[in-house]
């Protein structure tokens, strides 16, 4: 998430930092189906393709900034957040909370390196003027119920299924998100937001269905050997 954090500072909005991580979705398939042979079924490439249409939705109904040196890193995060699903599944651990809180202890010296680079000796020094109860708050709230509550969660899911099966729920934030500001913050909720969601629900709908024996790339492969060996 530090990464993600980075392209926030480097100009990309706080909401289109969180839809354009969604795009983790496409890394975690191609992810999942190279370095751990999950077949990547024509029900989860349309499921994923309807995903991302109501994504490219949302993003352009909501016109958030990007910049260019804010895309690079947003989408280097979203491609680390893959191969961290990888990790996690390589482990086969067994005890998933005690994985996520020794993996925290490698987290705070590369973030403090990150900070200092992109933002300079002051980040750190000026860190006790600039704390109020809100960014008290903020720690908190990312340190419990998101990163332990929820990696662990999260990486539960990654042990029992396939990354390709778990990648595409991410896509569900930007319809909590839509949810979110309209009950906190009486956001109105246009027409694009509704068919974009729609769009979203029914791709991972769709993702989720049962698999059939065929699968996509396996036929590719089956449609290629017929045509060398009638040649």
């Amino acid at each position: 998430m530090g990464l993600t954090t980075l392209s926030i500072g480097a100009g990309v909005s706080a909401g289109m930092a969180s839809l354009l991580l969604d795009m983790s979705v496409v890394s975690g398939l191609l992810v999942g189906w190279f370095f751990l042979n999950e077949t990547i079924t024509r029900n989860k490439i349309l499921g994923v393709g309807l995903a991302l249409l109501g994504l490219v939705l949302i993003m352009v109904a909501d016109g958030g900034a990007v910049t260019g040196k804010g895309l690079i890193l947003v989408l280097m995060a979203s491609v680390f957040w893959s191969f961290n699903s990888l990790i996690v599944k390589r482990a086969n651990t067994q005890s998933i909370f005690a994985f996520n809180v020794w993996g925290m202890l490698f987290a705070p010296l590369p973030l403090l390196l990150l900070a200092v680079i992109f933002e300079g000796t002051q980040a750190i020094t000026e860190l006790p003027n600039q704390f109020t109860q809100w960014t008290l708050f903020s720690v908190l709230f990312q340190a419990y119920p998101t990163t332990l509550l929820g990696y662990w969660f999260w990486n539960k899911m990654i042990m029992k299924y396939s990354i390709s099966s778990v990648a595409p729920l991410t896509l569900l934030v930007p319809v909590f998100g839509i949810l979110g500001g309209y009950y906190f913050y009486d956001e109105p909720i246009e027409m694009s937001q509704i068919i974009a969601a729609v769009l979203i629900l029914l791709g991972l709908f769709v993702g989720q269905m049962a698999l059939p024996k065929l699968s996509f790339f396996k036929r590719l492969r089956g449609d290629s050997c017929k045509k060398s060996t009638m040649s």
